[in-house]
């Protein structure tokens, strides 16, 4: 009986030596988890403060740039008037050209599909016509057009050239 109790008693210390090493194994890994965890933590607030510190300096140069924009604009606000003021009259003037010829478009033309169809054709004749016109020289269209047609109709003579 004495045997067997030496014999559980080693057993149940070797048993408590192995929980011993494992509690110290845990709180080692503990440590080593709580020291990366700062080194992270730590690595992080260095890249954190670089990049603060970039931020900082990009938002001094946009300042500085846009304070000496400003000021170019101050010292010359009259080029840049003049610069900017003809092409954005022009564009004013081409858009309301448009607006209006849209506006005025004869919309009761557009009702119906025979409407639509022979406006769409006369659009193109004119468009045919306004090319060949470009074609053929004005002693042609003079003679072609009568004399009481034409605007300076003083002198009705015929062309000597002839149709």
């Amino acid at each position: 009986q004495v045997q067997l109790e030496g014999q559980v008693n080693e057993h149940l210390q070797g048993h408590l030596d192995n929980i011993y090493h494992l509690n110290q194994n845990l709180a080692c890994t503990e440590e080593r988890m709580a020291y990366l965890s700062y080194e992270r933590a730590k690595e992080i607030r260095e890249v954190m403060d670089t990049f603060k510190s970039r931020v900082a300096k990009l938002e001094a140069l946009q300042q500085v740039t846009q304070l000496e924009v400003t000021e170019s604009v101050r010292i010359r606000p009259r080029g840049c008037l003049c610069r900017w003021a003809r092409p954005l009259l022009t564009l004013a003037t081409v858009l309301r050209v448009l607006v209006s010829s849209a506006c005025a478009c004869p919309v009761p033309l557009l009702s119906s599909r025979l409407r639509t169809g022979t406006a769409l054709l006369l659009i193109g004749l004119g468009a045919l016509a306004w090319q060949k016109q470009c074609a053929v020289p004005a002693a042609d269209w003079q003679a072609r057009v009568p004399s009481r047609w034409r605007l300076c109709s003083g002198d009705s003579k015929p062309l000597p050239e002839g149709p």
